[in-house]
C-alpha cells in the first residue's frame, strides 16, 4: 500500500513537501494506520507526475501516465 500526497498540508515532521506514504509493519505494530509513515520526495509537483512514480515505484503493467499530455480542462 503506498500514497502519493502533495506539499499541502503538514504531516508530522513534514512540513509542507510533497511525500509518499508507505505501508509499515512497524506503524501496525504501534497501533498507527499502516500507511502512518512518510518519506519526502521531489519526484513529482503534479498529479500526472505522482501517477507517473506510483506506476513506476509498484510495477504496474499495461498503463502509462503521460506527464505531457494535457488535461481535458486545460485553458478553461
Amino acid at each position: 500500500m503506498v500514497r502519493y500526497n502533495g506539499a499541502n498540508h503538514r504531516h508530522g515532521e513534514i512540513a509542507y513537501q510533497n511525500h509518499i506514504h508507505r505501508a509499515s509493519y512497524q506503524a501496525q505494530v504501534e497501533g498507527k494506520r499502516i500507511d502512518w509513515y512518510a518519506d519526502t520526495t521531489d519526484r513529482f509537483t503534479l498529479w500526472k507526475e505522482a501517477l507517473a512514480c506510483l506506476i513506476d515505484d509498484c510495477f504496474v503493467d499495461g498503463i502509462s501516465a503521460d506527464v505531457y499530455q494535457r488535461d481535458l480542462l486545460d485553458g478553461v
